[in-house]
């Protein structure tokens, strides 16, 4: 088989457009980058990130909690309801063993009332009292003990020897329903009991409260850092206002300084006049010193030339 060779050609465009993507999506990192780590160093955002930790910790708590006991009642509510099926049974296998005695009875043809099924009854006491068993207590009165004593000289029927082995084994069961029955009573207990001192309290409701007051303090703080803020910030504007005022009466004050001079200047440029008018007066007066006077005239001139520059150069200042 032929396989042709195709080179895959990405084109410029595409190659700007990945370009392009690869860079905005660095620079968008960079600014979210940025901003948590600007907001890292702010106080103010971490104050509030603290207190919400803080109140949903205390929610979590409580809701944790809450949780815990509703599953913990739960459990007991499923334990109470193991009990009851264990109990039946031990009391339905107990009932069997009874029914069992009861067909001994028939087959040995023993009626009820009689001074052996009396006997037997009193053996039977023996026996729970003899085996310890569980939730009986055995108390004999002086005639039963010596009827008793009297039951073991004479010796036991077969019927009874077999229906008293019958009712040792019961003490299995009924131990283990007596146990069930003392368990069930104290989870039954503790169930009630938990169930009302629940109502006695409201761990959501408190602890959501607890959460306000928690946020409540941190708003305040923040409040607090604000105003610290501002007031600083104020303080900084009032320095630098303090500053330009200071810088302005100094400008004004070389602006007086510099006007006061070309006002002296401009005093100068008078009393010169007042010296040239007087020398011309004095050249007319004298014409034989006319070229020595013409020089002195024409460095007058130049003189008031200069002055007059440095006059306007003021005046310019001082519109401006």
């Amino acid at each position: 088989m032929k396989v042709e060779n195709k080179t895959i050609f990405m084109g410029d465009d595409t190659l700007k457009n990945r370009h392009s993507n690869t860079k905005a999506k660095a620079q968008s990192t960079k600014a979210l980058n940025g901003v948590a780590f600007k907001e890292n160093l702010d106080p103010i955002v971490q104050k509030k990130k603290k207190a919400r930790q803080q109140a949903m910790k205390i929610i979590g708590d409580a809701f944790k909690n809450e949780t815990k006991l509703d599953m913990e009642q739960e459990e007991r509510r499923q334990r109470l309801k193991e009990l009851e099926a264990e109990i039946g049974e031990y009391k339905e296998a107990i009932r069997n063993i009874e029914n069992e005695r009861a067909d001994l009875r028939n087959l040995y043809e023993v009626p009820e009332g009689s001074d052996e099924e009396n006997d037997l009854r009193l053996l039977e006491r023996e026996v729970e009292k003899e085996m310890r068993f569980k939730g009986k207590v055995v108390v004999f009165s002086r005639e039963e003990l010596e009827r008793l004593d009297e039951i073991h000289k004479k010796g036991l029927s077969e019927y009874q020897e077999r229906s008293l082995e019958m009712k040792r084994s019961e003490k299995f069961y009924n131990d283990g329903a007596f146990d069930d029955e003392r368990e069930f009573r104290i989870v039954k207990e503790t169930l009630t009991q938990t169930k009302l001192e629940r109502l006695k309290y409201h761990p959501m409701l408190d602890a959501r409260e607890k959460a306000d007051a928690v946020l409540d303090a941190a708003s305040d703080e923040i409040l607090g850092m604000l105003f610290e803020e501002g007031k600083e910030h104020v303080d900084e504007e009032l320095e630098e206002k303090v500053e330009e005022v200071k810088e302005q009466k100094e400008e004004k004050e070389e602006f007086e300084e510099r006007i006061e001079k070309a006002k002296e200047r401009k005093e100068d440029e008078r009393k010169l006049t007042e010296e040239i008018l007087e020398g011309v007066s004095n050249l007319q007066a004298n014409s034989a010193d006319l070229s020595n006077a013409q020089d002195q005239v024409k460095e007058m001139l130049n003189n008031l030339k200069i002055l007059e520059e440095d006059i306007k150069g003021a005046a310019v200042d001082e519109e401006v």
